[in-house]
C-alpha cells in the first residue's frame, strides 16, 4: 500500500470515527450521573430542588453513606442549580444545604459542576485509542508486506516507527478509557483531558529507565572507544546523542511539571503547553526512530543468507600506509571468505569475489586491489576475483560492482560484505544502486558497535531528511491540536 492510499485510509477512518464519536457523546450527554458528598451528621430526610434559567429532571435517587448518586435527564437549556437539603433529626434550624449546579445546552446535553463533566467522554477516549491503535496496526501490517519483499527497505522502517510511535499512544488512551469507566464520576472530562494532553510527556516518562539505561551504555562504550582508538568527532558521537537522550528528557520532565492543572490557562501557560506539545512529539519520533534503527540493524545483521550466490561483494574502508588492510576490513574479506567456503561446502558452487574500493589520498594502493591482495594470499584463485576499483561512497561500490557484474553474468545472485551494523544501510544503498542483494556482517569490539550505530541511524536520518521533517510537522500539528482543543470548546 503507498503512502497517498495509507493516508487516505487513514482519514476515512477518522472521520467516521468523528462522526460516530460526535453522535454518540451528543445523545449519551442527555444524561448524567451526579455524586454529590453529604455534610457529616444523622438526617432524618433530604429534600432536592432546582432552580435557575435551565431546568432538569432527577429520575433516581440513591444513597451510599455520604454519597449521594442522582441521575439528571431531560435538560432543557440554561443553568441550573440543584439543591440538596440536609433535614436534622432534633431541628431544621441546623440543616445543612449543598449546591451544586449543571448547564444544558439548546441540544440537551448536560454539563455537570465546575469542571463541565459529562457522560460518555470515555467513549472519546476510547475512539482516540481505537484510531492510534488502528493507525499502529496498518503500518505493523504494512511494514510486513514490505520487510517480505526486502529486508532493506526504508519505507518498511519508516511504518515500523510509526507503528510503535501510535500503538505507544493508543494504549495510554485505552488506559484513559478502562480508568474513566472505573473511576466514574471521579476521573472527569476536565481531567481527561488534560492527561490527555499530557499523553506523548507520559509515554517519555515511562520510558525513562530505558532511556537512561541506552544512555549510560553509549556513553561508557564512547569512552572505551576514545580510548582504545583516538580522540576524534565521530567517535564521540554516541556521547553527543547520549547528552541530547538526557536533555530531552529532563526538558519533557520540567514541561511536565510547569504544565496548569486546569483547562482555564493564562497567556504564560500556552507557551509553556506549546512548548512541551511541540518538543514532546519530536523526541519521541527520534527516539522511535532511533530504537526501530537498532532494531533493523540487528535483524539485517542477523539475517541468514541462502548459499546460491554467484557473487560476494566485499566494501571496502580505509587501509594502512602499507597497502595490509586494518582488522576492520579484514574482518569484512574473512566474513566474506567464511561464507564462500560454507557455500561451497554446502552446494559445491563457488562463487566469485568482488572486492571493492578506490584509492584515498593517503594510500598507496586502492582498497579493492588491497582485499584481492589478502585474498590470494590466503589461497583464494585469480579467476575467482575481480576486483573494484575506482569506488570513493558506498553507493559507488554497490554501483560499480553492478556494472562489473552485468557484463559477466545476467541476472546474477550476489551478497555483500560489510561491517554488521552496516549491512542495513548496505542494503539499501545496494537498492538504490539498482542492484538486489543480500547482505553479511563482520563482528567488531563491543565497545565499537554502540558509536557505529549512531552513525548509522544520523545517516539514515540524513538520507531521507526530507520523509522525516514531514511526518514530524505532521505530528507536531497532531500533538497541538489533542493539547488545545480540549481549552476550545
Amino acid at each position: 500500500m503507498t503512502y497517498k492510499k495509507e493516508i487516505i485510509l487513514i482519514i476515512s477512518v477518522f472521520l467516521g470515527l468523528t462522526v460516530f464519536g460526535t453522535v454518540f457523546v451528543m445523545n449519551s450527554a442527555k444524561t448524567y450521573i451526579a455524586h454529590v458528598y453529604l455534610p457529616d451528621g444523622d438526617y432524618r430526610d433530604i429534600s432536592i430542588y432546582t432552580k435557575g434559567s435551565g431546568s432538569v429532571d432527577i429520575t433516581e435517587i440513591s444513597r451510599e453513606g455520604r454519597m449521594l448518586r442522582l441521575l439528571l435527564d431531560n435538560g432543557r437549556e440554561g443553568d441550573a442549580e440543584i439543591h440538596v437539603r440536609c433535614i436534622h433529626t432534633e431541628s431544621s434550624i441546623h440543616d445543612d444545604e449543598v449546591v451544586t449546579g449543571v448547564t444544558i445546552s439548546k441540544y440537551g446535553t448536560i454539563f455537570y459542576g465546575p469542571d463541565s463533566d459529562f457522560n460518555g467522554h470515555q467513549m472519546l477516549s476510547g475512539l482516540a485509542s481505537l484510531f492510534f491503535l488502528f493507525v499502529g496496526a496498518l503500518m505493523f501490517i504494512n511494514y510486513r508486506k514490505r520487510r517480505a519483499v526486502s529486508i532493506f527497505s526504508y519505507p518498511s522502517l519508516v511504518r515500523l516507527c510509526l507503528s510503535v510511535y501510535f500503538s505507544l499512544q493508543g494504549v495510554l488512551y485505552a488506559g484513559l478509557c478502562i480508568g474513566g469507566i472505573i473511576l466514574a464520576g471521579r476521573l472527569t472530562a476536565k481531567m481527561t483531558f488534560i492527561i490527555s494532553g499530557l499523553a506523548l510527556s507520559i509515554v517519555i516518562l515511562v520510558l525513562t529507565p530505558f532511556i537512561m539505561i541506552n544512555a549510560l551504555i553509549m556513553t561508557i562504550s564512547n569512552f572505551a572507544l576514545i580510548k582504545h582508538e583516538s580522540f576524534r568527532f565521530s567517535n564521540v558521537l554516541g556521547l553527543i546523542i547520549s547528552g541530547m537522550m538526557l536533555a530531552g528528557t529532563i526538558t519533557t520532565l520540567v514541561l511536565v511539571l510547569m504544565t496548569p492543572g486546569s483547562l482555564d490557562v493564562s497567556n504564560d501557560d500556552i507557551a509553556v503547553i506549546l512548548a512541551r506539545s511541540v518538543i514532546s512529539p519530536v523526541y519521541m519520533y527520534l527516539l522511535c526512530v532511533f530504537g526501530v534503527s537498532v532494531y533493523a540493524m540487528i535483524r539485517a545483521a542477523r539475517h541468514e543468507p541462502s548459499y546460491d550466490k554467484d557473487y560476494i561483494i566485499i566494501l571496502g574502508c580505509r587501509i594502512r600506509k602499507d597497502g595490509t588492510l586494518y582488522p576492520l576490513l579484514r574482518g569484512r574479506t574473512d566474513r566474506a571468505v567464511e561464507f564462500y567456503k560454507k557455500q561451497e561446502e554446502k552446494t559445491g558452487k563457488r562463487a566469485v569475489f568482488v572486492p571493492s574500493g578506490g584509492k584515498g589520498a593517503d594510500e598507496p594502493v586502492s582498497e579493492g586491489e588491497a582485499i584481492e591482495n589478502y585474498l590470494k594470499g590466503i589461497g583464494i584463485p585469480d579467476e575467482q576475483i575481480m576486483a573494484e576499483t575506482k569506488a570513493k561512497t558506498t553507493y559507488e561500490n554497490m554501483k560499480f560492482s553492478k556494472e562489473l557484474i552485468d557484463r559477466e553474468k545476467k541476472d546474477p545472485k550476489i551478497i555483500f560484505s560489510t561491517t554488521r551494523y552496516h549491512v542495513f544501510r548496505s542494503g539499501m544503498i545496494a537498492e538504490e544502486a539498482g542492484m538486489h542483494a543480500e547482505g553479511i556482517g563482520s563482528k567488531t569490539k563491543w565497545y565499537f558497535t554502540p558509536n557505529a550505530q549512531v552513525r548509522e541511524f544520523i545517516g539514515l536520518m540524513a538520507g531521507q531528511w526530507k520523509l522525516h521533517l514531514t511526518i514530524i510537522i505532521l505530528l507536531i500539528e497532531n500533538s497541538v491540536v489533542l493539547t488545545f482543543a480540549p481549552m476550545l470548546v
